[in-house]
Formats: structure tokens, C-alpha cells, sequence
């Protein structure tokens, strides 16, 4: 094919007869025998934009509309999509959209005028979720994002003058251990409350109490608060505990929400085979019945509530599931019936149930209210613990 009468040629310089240089990552390309498919195969794989563009004239204009000027979008969309990388896409839709319009004169028109430095940057972030290279993201995109995130919270703790600190450990499916350390703060020019999770590290050392006293130094000495450092809230667990201890400059809150917790799981240990009992029918209708007890809510005329299985580690679960059994107890004892190999609850169960939800749904309450993301919760402990006491007296 004669170079001149192709509009490929316009991303590329010739480096000899066989190779020519890519005008947007400088990558050299073959077009042995005087063929240009690799040559647009590598612009369409790597360079779609900027390949549209030249294909179709009215797109650069039109894309130049979306980065500049992004007020003039459909308000529609904006209100709907607002954390949507807008750019990028309607980039895209200008494209799909520019290839069902109706050549003009126009279109005989080529725009050899390549995008900005500034623009092509403003579409790579756009298009970090996106980008069909994983090399692209995981080697350039994401390591800027992250630098530029880890600068600005960097910003923000320089405003700090008093922190507390929030951290748990918890084992991966995989047997690898993690920590994550969350500081919090008033912001003292802006007068709000700020948390930032400084990172959810991977800890391969024996999590011994000197080993985290070690660990938490290091992580606050890398961000330079070591200073401002003065409460960590944390578990009831002994290493975490005495590692905090260690330092004699932070003061130890044991978490309350955890404390709450722990108390429900003591209390399942006076319901156990009720409890044992809930547990395995649900585990079972997850496994293999959900269609009948779906069904047999439809015929009853009750909403289609899918069955909760409760876990230890999970506040709350245990109340969730009791209170879903109680709002499906009809279809659910009927379906029990109808399948007749596993034991049903009897009435006398199902009163049990009801009197530990009674119990526990002022727990439940209070861990809502402390895991308030944009309110200081500790102002509230002791009212709390006193409302919690007054109503176990009854």
C-alpha cells in the first residue's frame, strides 16, 4: 500500500524501509513489504484515542469540549455519574457515537495537530480503571495516584496536634497476616473530624508484643507523627495490649464495640443447642433449598428475605440471624416440613430466640452508634455503658 495515500502514516516516522517510529510512545514497528497492518493494529491496541482521532476529524474538537470544558456535559449524566472518570468515557462514547455520523466535507479534512502533553495526561488518570495494559497501570498510573494520595494525607497530618490511632491484625485465607493502622484527628483550621488509613500491612514477623511496640514506631516514624501520637484504641488481646503499654507516651482504650461482642458471644453459651440448631438450617438452605423457602414465602405472602448465617468474628451476625428466622418463621417451618430430614424448630425455639433478641438488640444498637465513621463516639462510652447496664437490670 503506497504510505502517502494512508492516513496511518500521520502517527508515524519512517526509520527505514522495513521500521517506522510511533509518534506517541516512540516504539518501533514493522511494516515489512510495505504493508501498515502492524502499524494500525499498534495504534488501535495502544493508541485508540489519538488513532479515532485522526480517523474522524470532529473528535479531537469534540474531546477537547469534554476535558475543557466539562460543565457543558449533559446534566443528567453528570448528576448520575459523578464518580465516574467522565472524561475517559465520554471520550470513548464520542468515538462509538462519531462512527455512525454521516461523513460531511469536513471529514477530507485531516487534523495533524496531536494532543496536548497536559490532555494526553488528563485522559491516562481518566483511564486508570480502564486501560487494556496491566503493565500501563500497575508500572506508571497507580504508583502516581498513590504518591499524590500519600503526599496529601501527608499535608493533612502536618495540621494534627493531637492523634489517636485505631489498629487490628487479622489472618488472610491464604495464612498471611495483616495489621492495619488508622489514625484520626481534628483537623484544628478546618474543625473536623479526619481519619486516614495509613496502610494494611503485611507483618511476616511472630506478632509478639516488642514486635508490634516495634512496628507501630516504625510505621508512625515513617510519617513523621511520632510526637503527636497519644491514644490507641485496639482489642481486649494480650500482645496488642502490652505493645501499646510498652509506649509510655499513648494512652490504651480497649475498644467497645469489641467488648460488646464478646459479650454476646458469652451470652450464646446459655442457648447453645438452640443456637447449633438455627445455625446448621440456615447453613443448609444456603447450600441447597433457597428456591423452595422462596417459594413458599411468595405463597404466604411474605417479603423474599434470603436467610443470614451468623459468624463469631461478625458483631451482630447472631442477632441478624435469630431475627431473620423470626421474620420468615411461617414459610420457614413449613418448607422444613415439606423437606423432612433435618429438625425443625418448635414453638418453644422460636420463643427462645425472640427473648435473646430482646436482650441483645440494645448491643446491637450501641455497636451502630459507635461505628459512626463521622462522629467522636467516645464522648458517648459512658452514657452508653450506663443505658446497657440499666437495661440488663430489667
Amino acid at each position: 500500500m503506497d504510505r502517502k495515500k494512508s492516513n496511518v502514516w500521520n502517527h508515524y516516522s519512517v526509520i527505514n524501509s522495513g521500521m517506522a517510529k510511533c509518534s506517541y510512545c516512540s516504539n518501533s514497528v514493522s511494516y515489512k513489504g510495505g504493508s501498515t497492518t502492524n502499524l494500525s493494529k499498534h495504534l488501535k491496541r495502544k493508541h485508540i484515542i489519538q488513532y479515532e482521532s485522526r480517523k474522524h476529524p470532529r473528535i479531537n474538537e469534540m474531546i477537547e469540549q469534554n476535558v475543557d470544558e466539562p460543565s457543558k456535559q449533559n446534566t443528567h449524566e453528570t448528576n448520575n455519574d459523578q464518580n465516574q472518570p467522565s472524561t475517559s468515557i465520554n471520550a470513548i462514547n464520542v468515538i462509538n457515537k462519531s462512527r455512525s455520523i454521516q461523513k460531511s466535507v469536513d471529514s477530507y479534512f485531516i487534523n495533524n495537530k496531536p494532543l496536548s502533553v497536559s490532555k494526553q495526561k488528563t485522559i491516562d488518570e481518566q483511564l486508570g480503571v480502564s486501560v487494556t495494559s496491566r503493565k500501563t497501570v500497575s508500572k506508571s498510573i497507580l504508583p502516581q495516584l498513590y504518591e499524590k494520595t500519600r503526599e496529601k494525607v501527608r499535608n493533612n497530618l502536618l495540621n494534627a496536634k493531637y492523634i489517636s490511632f485505631t489498629t487490628d491484625g487479622w489472618t488472610s485465607i491464604n495464612n498471611d497476616s495483616f495489621i492495619a493502622v488508622t489514625v484520626h484527628f481534628i483537623d484544628p483550621e478546618e474543625c473536623v473530624l479526619k481519619t486516614f488509613l495509613l496502610g494494611c500491612f503485611n507483618v511476616v514477623e511472630s506478632h509478639t508484643a516488642v514486635n508490634l511496640s516495634l512496628f507501630l514506631n516504625n510505621c508512625f516514624k515513617d510519617w513523621n507523627i511520632t510526637e503527636k501520637v497519644k491514644v490507641a484504641v485496639s482489642d481486649n488481646a494480650a500482645n496488642i495490649t502490652s505493645a501499646i503499654v510498652m509506649n509510655q507516651n499513648w494512652r490504651h482504650i480497649p475498644c467497645l464495640a469489641h467488648t460488646l461482642n464478646l459479650i454476646a458471644q458469652s451470652g450464646l453459651g446459655e442457648i447453645k443447642r438452640v443456637h447449633k440448631k438455627v445455625k446448621n438450617i440456615v447453613e443448609y438452605f444456603k447450600r441447597s433449598t433457597k428456591a423452595k423457602l422462596k417459594n413458599a414465602q411468595k405463597q404466604m405472602g411474605y417479603p423474599e428475605l434470603k436467610l443470614i448465617q451468623d459468624v463469631c468474628t461478625r458483631w451482630n451476625s447472631t442477632y441478624d440471624m435469630f431475627q431473620r428466622c423470626i421474620d420468615n418463621k411461617e414459610p420457614l417451618m413449613s418448607t422444613i416440613a415439606i423437606i423432612g430430614n433435618m429438625d425443625n424448630l418448635v414453638h418453644a425455639d422460636f420463643e427462645l430466640i425472640k427473648h435473646y433478641c430482646a436482650i441483645f438488640k440494645p448491643f446491637k444498637e450501641v455497636t451502630i452508634e459507635l461505628s459512626s465513621e463521622k462522629g467522636i463516639s467516645i464522648s458517648k462510652v459512658l452514657i452508653l455503658i450506663k443505658a446497657l447496664h440499666l437495661h440488663i437490670k430489667k
